[in-house]
């Protein structure tokens, strides 16, 4: 799970129908519809859209029996691909927890514009891909206080394993440690990790 501290670095779209493949007006078959050919591919031709997914795990309210400012925390990232360069965005997701709305916190999220290369996959578990990745605060997308949770721009490598029945398994490049689960098509991927606490 990344903390972004250099958050990530220490503690962190639509894809067009395809179309029929037959655009004529005649019919194959008695019913007028015109025939759609099979590609004998399952590839869906969207995204799950994983970003709705996120909730508030909860269960982030005490340190060894003490109440603590702080939040549940997930990350979310999606990417597309044009001209060899994958543009996106990440987000880090926090729920917050009872005493930090207690003293004027409230759930936020930190949004960073994403810009990556392809590489050679790093080692990790089935990995068959990379990116190397710069991250850019997005400002005016941003609700949380980066004074408190202690986000900021820089930049990481991922390593990717992505399976043929287009689910992507996302790992930080450097150590190999899992990121989170995701999906992928042929121009872009997403992933979104489990639940962690952060305390402020």
């Amino acid at each position: 799970m990344r903390i972004f501290s250099l958050c990530l670095f220490g503690l962190l779209s639509g894809c067009g129908a395809k179309g029929s493949g037959d655009s004529g007006t005649g019919s194959f078959s008695d019913t007028g519809t015109p025939d759609t050919p099979d590609t004998g591919s399952d590839e869906p031709d969207t995204l799950p859209d994983l970003l709705s997914e996120a909730t508030d795990p909860e269960g982030c309210e005490e340190v060894l029996g003490e109440e603590i400012a702080g939040a549940a925390s997930m990350f979310f990232g999606e990417y597309t691909q044009s001209d060899g360069v994958w543009v996106g965005e990440e987000r880090w997701l926090l729920y917050a927890n009872q005493a930090w709305r207690d003293i004027g916190g409230s759930d936020c999220e930190v949004v960073w514009v994403a810009q990556a290369l392809e590489i050679d996959a790093p080692v990790c578990a089935g990995c068959n891909f990379g990116l190397s990745t710069t991250l850019v605060i997005n400002e005016t997308a941003t609700t949380c206080d980066l004074g408190i949770v202690g986000a900021g721009d820089g930049t990481t490598t991922y390593g990717i394993a992505r399976q043929d029945d287009g689910a992507a398994t996302w790992f930080f490049g450097g150590s190999g440690d899992l990121l989170g689960d995701g999906h992928h098509i042929s121009d872009a991927m997403n992933f979104l990790s489990e639940p962690s606490c952060r305390w402020w």
